[in-house]
């Protein structure tokens, strides 16, 4: 089943990314793969150089799903700890400029998850 993104959702990923590219290397869409198999796709992914420092889950009218969350972690465990941040669409498209903190609700990949074998 193919997922459609609302408007309201699109653009304030784009503009989100277009925040973040000023100081990052952003990709939108973000596959999260392990062993060869697609476990997630971020809607923003914050990376320097080739590693992921933050994914950002944009929100409209259902925060982030447990399941995904869970596919996260597991991504985590066998590769490193990344920060998984849910920030809401209204946030992103009220804003008047690009604000100094984009207020976001943390959703760890908490550090019982670590792959300790590294």
């Amino acid at each position: 089943m193919r997922h459609i993104e609302t408007y309201k959702h699109y653009f304030a990923k784009i503009l989100l990314a277009e925040w973040f590219s000023r100081n990052y290397h952003v990709e939108t869409e973000k596959q999260f793969v392990l062993d060869g198999k697609l476990l997630a796709v971020a809607d923003l992914a914050v990376m320097e150089g080739e590693w992921i420092l933050a994914v950002y889950e944009i929100t409209n009218k259902h925060g982030l799903m447990g399941k995904k969350l869970a596919l996260y972690q597991l991504w985590a465990y066998y590769n490193y700890d990344i920060e998984v941040c849910e920030v809401s669409a209204d946030t992103i498209l009220n804003a008047t400029s690009m604000p100094a903190i984009v207020k976001h609700e943390l959703v760890n990949c908490d550090k019982y998850f670590t792959n300790t074998r590294k």
